[in-house]
C-alpha cells in the first residue's frame, strides 16, 4: 500500500501569513505481523509531528510526538492507526497535549482513527489532554474492531492548569466516541463543555470539583471476565471510579483531584486488561 493511499486526506491549503499558520498534520502508522513478530511497517508524519518507537519494544510501542508544544486555535490533527491481521500494538505520546486559548476563537480539531484486523490488539494510551481556559476543541475517536481483536483506549482530560491555579470560566470542549465492532456500532458518547458548563463543574453532580476525568474502554472477547480483576484495582483506589461490563466490553470512569492519581491509577489497569505495563514515556 502506498503511502498517498495509506493516508486520510485532510491535507489543506494555508494561507500564507503569520496570522493564518495554522497547523494541518498528524501522524499515520500501519503495525503488522512479520517472521512471527509485529512490526511497525509504515509510517507517515506531518507537519510538526513525529513518530518514534522504541527499540526493543515487544509489542512495538508507537510515541507521538509534538514539536510544536501543543494544540493552537484552528489546529486540525489526524491521527490513522491500523493493527493488521495477529499484530500487537501500543501508542502513547511524548508528553500531555496543551490545548491553548483561543484568542480569536477558532476551534482546534483532534480526529482519531482506529482499525484492527482479525486477532489484532492496539492499546491507545495519550498521556492526559490538559484544556486551557478560553480554550477551543473538538476531538472524535472512530475505531473499527473485529469480534476476535482487542482494544484499549483510555483518555484523561484535565480541566485547566493546575500549577496556576487555573480554573475554567469560558471556552468549548466537544467530545464524539465512536466504536464499531464488525461494522456495528458498539458505544457511542458525545460530550459537550462550554462557557455555562464550566462554572457547574464543582457542583457535587458534575465533577465534584475534579480537576482530571478519565474514560477508559477496553473491548475483547474476554473483557467481562476481566471485570473483578478490575474492580479490585478500583477499591484501592483513592479517587472516585467505577466500572461496569457488558457484551464483551468493559468501561471504567474515574475524577480525580490531581492528574498524578489517574496516572497512578492506570499503571495497575493496564496489566489487568493487556499484556504489559505502562509505556515507559509516562514516567518520563
Amino acid at each position: 500500500m502506498s503511502a498517498a493511499t495509506f493516508l486520510s486526506d485532510r491535507v489543506k491549503d494555508v494561507p500564507i501569513g503569520l496570522g493564518n499558520v495554522r497547523v494541518s498534520g498528524g501522524v499515520s502508522i500501519r503495525c503488522a505481523q512479520r517472521l512471527g513478530e509485529s512490526r511497525i511497517i509504515n509510517s507517515r508524519e506531518r507537519d510538526g509531528y513525529k513518530m518514534r518507537s522504541p527499540r526493543r519494544s515487544s509489542p512495538p510501542e508507537a510515541v507521538l510526538i509534538n514539536t510544536g508544544g501543543g494544540i493552537a486555535a484552528g489546529d486540525d490533527i489526524l491521527h490513522d492507526v491500523r493493527v493488521d491481521d495477529n499484530a500487537d500494538l501500543t501508542v502513547t505520546t511524548q508528553a500531555s497535549e496543551r490545548v491553548y486559548r483561543s484568542p480569536d476563537g477558532a476551534t482546534s480539531k483532534i480526529d482519531t482513527r482506529l482499525s484492527l484486523g482479525s486477532d489484532a490488539g492496539l492499546n491507545w494510551l495519550p498521556q492526559d489532554t490538559i484544556i486551557f481556559d478560553r480554550s477551543r476543541l473538538e476531538r472524535s475517536i472512530i475505531a473499527k474492531v473485529p469480534t476476535s481483536a482487542s482494544l484499549l483506549i483510555a483518555e484523561t482530560l484535565v480541566l485547566g492548569r493546575a500549577a496556576m491555579g487555573e480554573t475554567l470560566a469560558s471556552g468549548l470542549f466537544r467530545d464524539k466516541w465512536r466504536i464499531y465492532r464488525d461494522d456495528r456500532l458498539v458505544f457511542a458518547e458525545n460530550v459537550l463543555l462550554r462557557d455555562e458548563t464550566f462554572g457547574l463543574l464543582s457542583e457535587a453532580v458534575m465533577a465534584g470539583g475534579s480537576q482530571a476525568l478519565l474514560t477508559l474502554v477496553f473491548l475483547a472477547p474476554d473483557a467481562e471476565d476481566r471485570l473483578g480483576g478490575v474492580r479490585e484495582v478500583l477499591a484501592r483506589s483513592e479517587i472516585n471510579c467505577a466500572a461496569s461490563a457488558w457484551n464483551k466490553m468493559l468501561v471504567v470512569r474515574g475524577m480525580a483531584l490531581k492528574s498524578e492519581q489517574i496516572r497512578s491509577l492506570m499503571s495497575d489497569l493496564v496489566p489487568v486488561l493487556r499484556r504489559g505495563t505502562l509505556p515507559r514515556v509516562w514516567w518520563t
